[in-house]
Protein backbone atom coordinates (compact mmCIF):
# COMPACT_ATOMS: atom_id res chain seq x y z
CA UNK A 1 0.00 0.00 0.00
CA UNK A 2 1.20 3.57 -1.07
CA UNK A 3 2.22 5.89 2.07
CA UNK A 4 2.12 9.84 1.19
CA UNK A 5 4.92 12.13 2.84
CA UNK A 6 5.16 15.96 2.75
CA UNK A 7 5.62 18.77 4.85
CA UNK A 8 6.37 16.27 8.40
CA UNK A 9 2.95 14.63 7.42
CA UNK A 10 2.76 10.93 6.42
CA UNK A 11 -0.47 8.99 5.39
CA UNK A 12 -0.74 5.38 5.68
CA UNK A 13 -3.44 3.30 4.24
CA UNK A 14 -5.86 1.96 6.82
CA UNK A 15 -6.16 -1.29 5.95
CA UNK A 16 -8.38 -4.31 7.28
CA UNK A 17 -5.93 -5.16 9.64
CA UNK A 18 -5.23 -2.32 10.87
CA UNK A 19 -8.95 -0.63 11.65
CA UNK A 20 -9.26 -3.94 13.52
CA UNK A 21 -6.43 -3.63 15.87
CA UNK A 22 -8.09 0.39 16.43
CA UNK A 23 -11.60 -1.90 17.19
CA UNK A 24 -9.09 -3.22 19.88
CA UNK A 25 -7.12 0.05 21.05
CA UNK A 26 -5.48 2.59 20.19
CA UNK A 27 -2.12 1.31 22.09
CA UNK A 28 -2.72 -1.94 20.33
CA UNK A 29 -2.85 0.31 16.74
CA UNK A 30 0.23 2.32 17.24
CA UNK A 31 2.09 -0.85 18.59
CA UNK A 32 1.30 -1.81 15.06
CA UNK A 33 2.19 1.59 13.26
CA UNK A 34 5.36 2.28 14.97
CA UNK A 35 4.69 5.23 16.20
CA UNK A 36 3.93 7.04 19.22
CA UNK A 37 0.04 7.76 20.61
CA UNK A 38 -1.99 10.45 20.29
CA UNK A 39 -2.75 12.70 23.70
CA UNK A 40 -6.57 11.46 23.08
CA UNK A 41 -8.32 9.00 20.53
CA UNK A 42 -10.26 9.09 18.58
CA UNK A 43 -10.49 11.94 16.59
CA UNK A 44 -13.94 13.42 15.55
CA UNK A 45 -15.74 11.46 12.85
CA UNK A 46 -13.74 8.15 13.45
CA UNK A 47 -15.53 5.67 15.65
CA UNK A 48 -16.34 2.00 15.09
CA UNK A 49 -19.64 3.20 12.47
CA UNK A 50 -17.07 4.59 10.30
CA UNK A 51 -14.84 2.10 10.47
CA UNK A 52 -17.32 -0.95 9.97
CA UNK A 53 -18.10 1.15 7.01
CA UNK A 54 -14.02 1.52 5.69
CA UNK A 55 -14.09 -1.85 6.32
CA UNK A 56 -17.04 -2.85 4.35
CA UNK A 57 -15.52 -1.08 1.07
CA UNK A 58 -12.00 -2.68 1.21
CA UNK A 59 -14.04 -6.37 1.11
CA UNK A 60 -16.14 -5.42 -1.31
CA UNK A 61 -13.29 -3.21 -3.18
CA UNK A 62 -9.67 -4.46 -2.40
CA UNK A 63 -8.08 -2.82 -5.65
CA UNK A 64 -9.39 0.40 -4.90
CA UNK A 65 -8.05 0.82 -0.86
CA UNK A 66 -6.06 3.96 -1.81
CA UNK A 67 -9.57 5.48 -2.29
CA UNK A 68 -10.71 4.89 1.53
CA UNK A 69 -8.93 5.90 4.89
CA UNK A 70 -5.46 6.80 5.80
CA UNK A 71 -4.13 7.41 9.57
CA UNK A 72 -2.16 10.59 9.73
CA UNK A 73 1.16 10.01 11.34
CA UNK A 74 2.66 13.72 12.18
CA UNK A 75 6.07 14.28 13.61
CA UNK A 76 6.04 15.89 16.59
CA UNK A 77 8.68 17.16 18.71
CA UNK A 78 11.18 15.20 16.19
CA UNK A 79 8.61 11.55 16.95
CA UNK A 80 6.03 10.41 14.75
CA UNK A 81 2.61 10.64 16.28
CA UNK A 82 -0.92 8.85 15.31
CA UNK A 83 -2.62 12.50 14.94
CA UNK A 84 -5.92 12.00 12.81
CA UNK A 85 -7.66 9.91 10.17
CA UNK A 86 -7.77 11.45 6.24
CA UNK A 87 -9.07 9.93 3.39
CA UNK A 88 -11.64 9.44 0.39
CA UNK A 89 -15.09 8.35 0.50
CA UNK A 90 -14.63 6.19 -2.52
CA UNK A 91 -13.15 6.58 -6.23
CA UNK A 92 -14.09 9.29 -8.40
CA UNK A 93 -17.86 8.63 -9.76
CA UNK A 94 -18.30 9.40 -13.21
CA UNK A 95 -17.46 12.98 -14.11
CA UNK A 96 -14.58 12.88 -12.07
CA UNK A 97 -15.92 14.05 -8.39
CA UNK A 98 -13.75 12.26 -5.39
CA UNK A 99 -15.04 13.45 -2.04
CA UNK A 100 -12.41 13.59 1.57
CA UNK A 101 -13.11 13.58 4.88
CA UNK A 102 -10.47 14.10 7.54
CA UNK A 103 -10.04 14.59 11.50
CA UNK A 104 -7.15 15.56 13.71
CA UNK A 105 -7.21 14.68 17.49
CA UNK A 106 -8.32 17.82 19.07
CA UNK A 107 -4.85 18.27 21.79
CA UNK A 108 -2.94 18.53 18.12
CA UNK A 109 -5.21 21.12 15.75
CA UNK A 110 -3.89 24.48 14.82
CA UNK A 111 -0.69 23.35 13.70
CA UNK A 112 -0.93 22.39 9.79
CA UNK A 113 -1.48 18.77 10.10
CA UNK A 114 -4.77 18.62 8.59
CA UNK A 115 -3.76 21.21 5.67
CA UNK A 116 -0.78 19.09 4.59
CA UNK A 117 -2.46 15.67 4.81
CA UNK A 118 -5.63 17.42 2.95
CA UNK A 119 -3.13 19.01 0.22
CA UNK A 120 -1.65 15.23 -0.02
CA UNK A 121 -5.13 14.07 -0.48
CA UNK A 122 -5.85 16.37 -3.29
CA UNK A 123 -2.96 15.99 -5.16
CA UNK A 124 -2.70 11.80 -4.72
CA UNK A 125 -6.60 12.70 -6.08
CA UNK A 126 -5.65 14.71 -9.26
CA UNK A 127 -2.70 12.40 -10.16
CA UNK A 128 -4.88 9.43 -10.21
CA UNK A 129 -7.62 10.93 -12.62
CA UNK A 130 -9.68 12.96 -10.30
CA UNK A 131 -11.29 16.09 -11.93
CA UNK A 132 -12.98 17.36 -8.65
CA UNK A 133 -12.76 16.96 -5.43
CA UNK A 134 -15.33 18.27 -2.50
CA UNK A 135 -15.46 18.10 1.07
CA UNK A 136 -18.54 18.59 3.82
CA UNK A 137 -17.77 20.14 6.82
CA UNK A 138 -20.92 22.01 9.57
CA UNK A 139 -20.62 25.79 9.92
CA UNK A 140 -19.16 25.48 13.49
CA UNK A 141 -16.28 23.50 12.03
CA UNK A 142 -14.67 27.27 11.34
CA UNK A 143 -10.76 25.32 10.96
CA UNK A 144 -12.21 22.96 8.96
CA UNK A 145 -13.35 25.73 6.31
CA UNK A 146 -9.94 27.34 7.15
CA UNK A 147 -8.28 24.36 5.84
CA UNK A 148 -10.41 24.15 2.70
CA UNK A 149 -10.13 28.03 1.65
CA UNK A 150 -5.84 28.06 2.51
CA UNK A 151 -6.20 25.03 -0.19
CA UNK A 152 -8.48 26.61 -2.89
CA UNK A 153 -11.31 24.56 -2.02
CA UNK A 154 -14.93 27.18 -2.63
CA UNK A 155 -18.18 26.83 -1.17
CA UNK A 156 -20.35 25.43 -3.66
CA UNK A 157 -23.63 24.28 -1.80
CA UNK A 158 -25.45 23.83 1.06
CA UNK A 159 -26.99 20.82 2.51
CA UNK A 160 -29.48 19.90 5.29
CA UNK A 161 -28.64 16.35 6.38
CA UNK A 162 -31.19 14.63 8.66
CA UNK A 163 -28.38 13.60 10.99
CA UNK A 164 -26.04 17.20 11.04
CA UNK A 165 -28.47 19.73 10.63
CA UNK A 166 -26.92 22.27 7.62
CA UNK A 167 -24.16 21.03 6.33
CA UNK A 168 -21.66 23.01 3.77
CA UNK A 169 -19.95 21.42 0.33
CA UNK A 170 -16.78 23.10 -0.28
CA UNK A 171 -15.06 22.00 -4.04
CA UNK A 172 -11.71 22.11 -5.45
CA UNK A 173 -11.68 21.75 -9.64
CA UNK A 174 -8.14 19.83 -11.02
CA UNK A 175 -7.61 23.35 -12.66
CA UNK A 176 -7.12 25.06 -10.02
CA UNK A 177 -3.49 25.48 -7.64
CA UNK A 178 -2.90 24.12 -4.99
Amino acid sequence: MTELFKDGVRLVPAAIEQLNLEDRSVDVLVRALGVAAPPSWPPEFNDRETRAWVRERLVAQPLEYSWYSRYIIAQIDNEPVLAGVAGYKGAPDMTGQVEIGYSVVVELQRRGIATAAVRQLCIDAFHQGAETIIAHTIPALIASQGVLRKLGFKPSQTIIDPNDGEVWQYQLQRANVI
